[in-house]
């Protein structure tokens, strides 16, 4: 499975969503979005910036052509840990795996975790439960069963908007509490600068998830968001794994020229190579 294939048939799905008169005027707008995102990314400590904004299809365009394959290898990587026995056990068995992505509308966690199933030969038929504020990612990934051609497992994608700072979004949402595993790729990063608002949401969630429950988190290397990762695990009563800091680089399996068109036109590449840090989480289970 090549995440960046099935990127450039998302890309193509998404394309004409993009309003403008004319190609040009899409290519030109999602170059600027591109522009948007990064620099929105390099500020996510100041509470004076403004968030990174996924509202227009250009910027959800530019999102997934620029970073979600990247970020996707991260978390199937990641899933490789086979020293962590709590995470090995999770692929074990014939039955679902349910998976909730929490801040993952742009489809990194689901489309890291079909990879990760696909190379390791598991037949293991996954529901994805996507949590995201931006209702729009929901018709980005619901059709990608279709999308993910060849793969020998049944897909199941749940989208629901839900907002981890606004409890009036989440209070009443209980299906995803059901999940084996939790990712969070490059979230917490994003809700740092809300961090008191969000932490009722964490600490609701892991006081609902079933004990043995796990939780991937991967983000920047960076020691504002590892201290508060860590911090945050504490309160809240999750205990850790294992941890890991590297220099990621994309694998050679993936080859960006499956973009096509899309790679000439624009004027940025897919982000392949970045400082990334991963932290493996479970809620104890009691004797």
């Amino acid at each position: 499975m090549k995440v960046f294939e099935i990127i450039k048939r998302v890309l193509d799905s998404e394309f004409l969503n993009i309003e403008a008169e004319d190609n040009a005027g899409r290519i030109d707008l999602v170059n600027q979005e591109i522009l948007n995102l990064d620099a929105a990314y390099r500020e996510l400590t100041d509470e004076s910036a403004n968030p990174p904004n996924y509202r227009s299809p250009a910027a959800r365009f530019a999102y997934i052509y620029k970073y979600t394959t990247c970020h996707a290898d991260i978390v199937c990587e990641a899933l490789g840990q086979n020293n962590i026995v709590s995470l090995s056990r999770l692929f074990e068995g014939d039955d679902w795996l349910k998976v909730a992505c929490i801040g993952g509308g742009p489809g990194s966690d689901f489309i890291g975790v079909l990879k990760y199933l696909a190379l390791s030969n598991i037949r293991k038929n996954l529901r994805c439960f996507l949590l995201d504020s931006e209702p729009a990612w929901g018709d980005t990934w619901s059709e990608v069963d279709e999308q993910a051609e060849g793969l020998e497992i049944r897909i199941s994608t749940h989208y629901q908007e839900l907002n981890v700072c606004e409890p009036d979004t989440w209070d009443k949402q209980t299906k995803y509490y059901g999940a084996d595993l939790y990712t969070l790729i490059y979230f917490l990063s994003e809700v740092y600068r809300r961090r008191n608002e969000a932490e009722n949401f964490f600490r609701n969630l892991v006081m609902n998830v079933k004990p043995g429950a796990v939780f991937l988190v991967v983000d920047n290397n960076s020691p504002d968001f590892v201290n508060y990762i860590s911090s945050l695990a504490n309160e809240i009563g999750l205990k850790s794994l294992g941890r890991k800091e590297k220099t990621f680089v994309l694998g050679p399996d993936e080859q960006k020229s499956a973009l096509g068109d899309y790679l000439d036109q624009l004027n940025h590449s897919p982000k392949c190579r970045t400082e990334i840090y991963f932290e493996y989480f479970e809620k104890p289970i009691c004797d």
